[in-house]
């Protein structure tokens, strides 16, 4: 295998709205204290969430525990359970089933698609337990979302109330009306302002 190829099997598929996320990611970690039990869900939001603390993280992301793993102050928890490449993380019962005994402040919730109307939705049935689990395991709830998911539905929707979700974290793209939806629902919504471009 190529030190090319090494490199690609690390890097998350379909990675797009960069700029957003990583605004989100910045703006997320400023929610993170000093000793902190925080959950990482597995995807490209919450991997941008960066500037990390001491604390302590549990993750269904490999990517994410080889990115904390090397920094001082870190100690990182990775379930186990089916390996999907797509995410680079673990699903399925076992990976589900790690959450049980879980306490933790804080969970970053990651998300294909979000709707005021119909809520959180995945691609994925397999993804539907594990994330019910970290809800279920977390004081606090954060949803990252870039603001393109944001009113799309995808196939499998997640079984919660909104009272569980605290915070929507997005980008500038959403609209006001948009904002005032999750806000009638109970769901803060914590705005990341995109870099200023520069002049060429």
């Amino acid at each position: 295998m190529t030190g090319k190829q090494n490199t690609g099997a690390m890097l998350l598929e379909r990675q797009t709205h960069l700029e957003e996320k990583e605004a989100i990611g910045r703006l997320a970690a400023q929610h993170i204290e000093n000793g902190d039990t925080v959950i990482f869900d597995s995807g490209t939001t919450t991997t941008a969430i960066t500037h990390i603390r001491r604390l302590s993280v549990i993750t269904t992301a490999v990517n994410i525990a080889l990115k904390l793993g090397g920094e001082p102050g870190i100690n990182i928890l990775l379930t186990g359970g089916t390996f999907k490449f797509p995410t680079l993380s673990t699903s399925g019962e076992k990976a589900a089933s790690f959450f049980e005994n879980v306490l933790a402040e804080k969970l970053f919730l990651a998300t294909a698609c979000i709707s005021p109307r119909l809520g959180l939705s995945f691609p994925s049935e397999t993804d539907i337990k594990v994330k019910l689990a970290m809800i279920r395991s977390a004081n606090t709830v954060y949803v990252v979302a870039d603001s393109s998911k944001i009113d799309k539905v995808s196939m499998f929707a997640l079984p919660c109330d909104w009272s569980n979700i605290h915070y929507l974290i997005t980008d500038s793209g959403i609209t006001p009306a948009q904002v005032n939806a999750f806000e009638a629902l109970g769901v803060k919504v914590l705005v990341a302002p995109l870099p200023l471009k520069r002049a060429m």
